[in-house]
């Protein structure tokens, strides 16, 4: 990505990676936007994500962020859990490695079955 572009995906909750097509390079900048909202089972939410509910504390520990809330928009450098960092609705941010740029709704794996909708992730490089 050049600095100035702008790039759009979906990021739809049911995936365990989401490939943003963007491929992030060390030292730029970047500024991330995510809208809309999406579904764990019954609860709406957006990128930000949510707080447990009274029976999903005995799983937070087991989410792929567990220091994230549910459904928060995380992205990793590939598919790689250990680079994930939390995007929630906006985040402007500076890629540490070079790589391909994934998403998803932060969740346990084994649980994105019950997940629905999708946001619009908006990506551009500002340096």
């Amino acid at each position: 990505m050049q600095i100035g572009e702008i790039r759009e995906t979906l990021i739809v909750a049911r995936r365990h990676w989401n490939d943003t097509g963007v491929d992030m390079v060390a030292g730029g900048s970047y500024h991330i936007v995510n809208t809309g909202s999406w579904w764990d089972l019954f609860i709406r939410t957006d990128a930000d994500g949510y707080d447990s509910v009274l029976s999903q504390r005995l799983f937070e520990t087991q989410r792929r962020v567990p220091q994230a809330k549910w459904f928060a928009a995380i992205g990793t450098i590939g598919e790689n859990d250990t680079t994930a960092f939390v995007i929630g609705r906006e985040l402007r941010w500076s890629a540490s490695e070079s790589g391909r740029l994934f998403a998803y709704a932060n969740d346990v794996y084994g649980f994105y079955f019950n997940n629905f909708g999708r946001i619009t992730m908006r990506i551009e490089r500002i340096r």
